[in-house]
């Protein structure tokens, strides 16, 4: 419910442009009946700037066991300035809240990631959710 909640903050805004360059892997056909997909990015992110002026990004992992670094550009400052960084994770890829344990996977805060210039370098873990927001 909580990555729904943020997604619906991006409604109405511009979507900005966002390009990855880094590992895929292939999705084949089999006991699935959606066609081959060759090349699937281990990383997909989505930035949006809201109504409000905020630009928010959403990075998801579907790496396994693997953190890796993303160096992101910020050129001109043209996104803002970096005001929160969150990880959405759990300790395995199955978890889900439940009324019972509904805090088994959460947003936690996380310290800014560090910036060389107008690059960003954010270490993003397996299976998880980072949530950027930079602010005018």
């Amino acid at each position: 419910m909580e990555v729904i909640q943020r997604y619906t903050r991006m409604a109405g805004g511009e979507l900005l442009p966002v390009t990855y360059q880094g590992a895929g892997y292939d999705v084949g056909d089999g006991a699935r009946t959606a066609p081959s997909v060759p090349d699937v990015p281990f990383v997909d992110a989505v930035a949006v700037r809201t109504i409000s002026g905020a630009v928010e990004m959403a990075i998801v992992s579907r790496y396994e066991v693997e953190t890796v670094t993303l160096a992101l550009e910020n050129r001109g400052g043209a996104l803002g300035t970096l005001a929160s960084c969150e990880v959405m994770t759990a300790d395995g890829p199955t978890r889900t809240n439940t009324p019972l344990a509904p805090h088994q996977v959460t947003f936690i805060d996380q310290p800014l990631p560090p910036q060389e210039g107008s690059r960003l370098h954010v270490a993003i873990a397996p299976r998880s959710i980072t949530w950027l927001r930079w602010e005018k």
